[in-house]
């Protein structure tokens, strides 16, 4: 392929690293190795956050429409504040 060509959507182009390199982009890479510092604001270094949640065992199932069950899964772990239709779902 020479370089005034399009590249087909099943193409790779291959450039050699000396020809993408900047200084601007050297510093926007080392800016991105630093990572991101995120404050906690709704948990505590102490406490698991699932701790904080009650659970409840579970059957889940989901019937056809004559009533035959479609999938089942029996003891799913879920939050007690869920509803029976939101374990159903998730389970599944």
């Amino acid at each position: 392929m020479s370089k005034t060509s399009k590249p087909q959507s099943d193409q790779v182009i291959a450039v050699p690293s000396d020809e993408v390199s900047s200084p601007k982009s050297t510093a926007h890479r080392d800016s991105i190795q630093q990572g991101l510092k995120i404050e906690r604001h709704f948990t505590t270094q102490e406490l698991d956050p699932f701790d904080e949640i009650t659970w409840d065992i579970r059957d889940a199932a989901i019937y056809d429409e004559k009533g035959a069950v479609i999938f089942e899964q029996k003891s799913v772990e879920v939050p007690t504040s869920w509803s029976q239709l939101s374990t159903d779902i998730v389970a599944s």
